[in-house]
């Protein structure tokens, strides 16, 4: 039947899970065969990523995170959208892993510490992409 309003992105996010991708978009990327030099992985160390690798980390309710690795455990948070952390922030994440809320011990935000953070806390991180 014809249908002359758009879906709702949640709801096309809940038939990219259930088809096995993280969110929608992740279902599009891999359908058009195009993943801009990014990896999916299930699970990540910081410890075993060089400085300047990029991440993009997605997690429940459309949230997205776009980092770059610096020494150690050290990210610096590039693009964000729809969560509290910001472009800018600084934060320490030991492990990102698919299923598991993101976990950051600090967060330093235009030079102050705002202590830890916590996102994806329920359904934790839906997709984990790497470009080194």
């Amino acid at each position: 039947m014809p249908y002359d309003k758009s879906h709702r992105l949640s709801t096309l996010n809940v038939i990219a899970q259930y088809l096995g991708y993280g969110s929608w978009n992740d279902l599009t990327v891999a359908l058009s065969g195009n993943n801009s030099g990014f990896e999916d992985i299930p699970t990540l160390d910081a410890a075993t990523l060089s400085d300047g690798a990029e991440l993009l980390i997605s997690y429940v309710a459309d949230r997205l995170l776009r980092l770059i690795h610096h020494a150690g455990n050290s990210f610096t948070v590039t693009a964000s959208e729809h969560s509290k952390l910001k472009a800018g922030d600084n934060i320490v994440v030991a492990q990102f892993t698919v299923g598991y809320p993101l976990f950051a011990t600090r967060v330093i935000r235009d030079g102050s510490e705002l202590g830890s953070f916590t996102a994806g806390k329920v359904g934790g991180i839906l997709s984990i992409k790497l470009r080194s």
